[in-house]
């Protein structure tokens, strides 16, 4: 009989090994692109709350490689409609945070995925974002067809692009904008098939400004931008055009290349640890699990890569409320240095209804010190599942109240002032 059962338990799991080789790989990619989102998350956090200049995040590396590429070639260049000049503005490489991995079992020969983001994410440049969050981010998957026996999960930031436009007497003057988060490392960066907990140091090193030399130009302007890399190069852009307008003389253009530098080293070692997925496997070549306790596993392990996942969503709505309180804090901010003595100004959210199909509240926690507010969000029916984000202000004079809930119709965020006292209140379903 005992024969028998380890037959039995051995047939059915060279059945299910191909499934079980692919659930291990989805679920080990799970676990990096969590990490990679979490990441961001954290980088887009230093950007728009300073301070502090340097913040901390451990990076648990489970397989794999772990390392910065600089082979991609970021190239954009101005002319003008009547073939009279070309410009070259940007001529630079383009630095990636890469894992790469033998986890391919869930994926074709030469797809890729696209995190996060716009759905349409083959363009580098975007023209007219103001705010630095999630539309500049790219969060890439590819398995290729030169070298199908790797998956690469990158991470790097689109360029943003804004113009200016204003008229001095016979002249009208542009000022075109162009805005990249640069990620790099001073350390020797360097990671390969080690299971370990890597704390990493995300630090904002400053910015830089480049103004070109401005110039005149009597035909349309175009801004052509190309990406080349080592087996392709993407689809060519146009994200600029600048029209003449014949009513005016004289037509300037001035540019402005603004670089935001963040550093993210290796600050240290932690103790290895045992992750999901070598405990899984652990588990299979053991054999000691029926196929019903497997099965069990395979529940468990996607219920903590869907929590983790939820609270990564939530930790990126909370970041777009943070920005539209340092918004909505500004305005107001703006009208009492004017003189005014009582006012209320209301900004309405654009927010998903749910993450996940699971309903969620917005609300607030006391002060963690003088300047530093704490936003918190949490699933309606499991508060454990949560998330904060730090929201720096200049004063302390400002208090919160009230809540969102996901469901419920037109979430705003608003600032009151009655001459004396500030208040930012949450509400929905008004």
């Amino acid at each position: 009989m005992f024969t028998l059962i380890l037959a039995a338990i051995g047939v059915s799991l060279v059945y299910m090994f191909p499934s079980i080789i692919q659930f291990k790989d989805n679920s080990y990619n799970n676990s990096v692109r969590l990490y990679f989102s979490a990441l961001d998350s954290n980088i887009q956090n230093l950007l728009v709350n300073p301070p502090p200049q340097a913040i901390s995040f451990d990076y648990y590396q489970e397989d794999g490689s772990l390392y910065f590429d600089n082979s991609k070639v970021v190239y954009f260049t101005l002319y003008d409609t009547a073939s009279s000049f070309s410009k070259s503005i940007i001529a630079e490489n383009l630095t990636r945070l890469v894992h790469k991995s033998t986890n391919v079992e869930d994926f074709e020969e030469g797809e890729h995925r696209y995190l996060k983001g716009p759905e349409d994410q083959d363009y580098l440049f975007i023209n007219g974002s103001t705010k630095l969050y999630n539309d500049i981010t790219v969060i890439n998957e590819t398995r290729t067809i030169f070298d199908p026996t790797y998956l690469y999960m990158s991470l790097y930031y689109r360029y943003s692009i804004n113009i200016d436009y204003r008229v001095v007497g016979t002249a009208e003057i542009f000022t075109i904008n162009i805005i990249h988060v640069s990620i790099n490392t001073n350390s020797d960066f360097g990671i390969e098939n080690t299971t370990k907990s890597i704390p990493l140091e995300i630090e904002f090193s400053g910015t830089e400004k480049t103004s070109l030399e401005p110039f005149a130009f009597n035909s349309d302007l175009i801004g052509k931008a190309n990406i080349y890399g080592e087996h392709h190069s993407l689809e060519e852009e146009r994200p600029v055009y600048v029209p003449v307008n014949d009513n005016y003389s004289f037509h300037y253009l001035y540019v402005n290349i603004i670089k935001i530098n963040i550093n993210i080293n290796i600050v240290g070692w932690k103790e290895s640890l045992p992750s999901e997925y070598v405990m899984y496997l652990s588990i299979i070549m053991i054999g000691s699990l029926a196929i019903a306790g497997i099965s069990a596993t395979m529940v468990s392990l996607n219920n903590s890569l869907e929590n983790r996942a939820i609270e990564t969503s939530l930790e990126q709505i909370l970041q777009k409320v943070a920005n539209s309180i340092l918004d909505l804090k500004q305005m107001g901010d703006k009208k009492i240095q004017q003189g005014a003595t009582d006012f209320k100004i209301q900004l309405s959210l654009s927010l998903p209804n749910d993450v996940q199909e699971e309903e969620y509240v917005i609300t607030y926690l006391l002060p963690e010190s003088a300047t530093e507010y704490l936003l918190y969000a949490y699933l309606a029916e499991d508060e454990d599942v949560s998330a904060t984000v730090t929201l720096y202000l200049e004063n302390t004079d400002v208090t919160f109240s009230g809540e969102i809930v996901s469901s419920l119709k037109n979430p705003t965020v608003t600032y009151l002032f009655d001459g004396v006292n500030k208040r930012i209140i949450f509400s929905s379903g008004v």
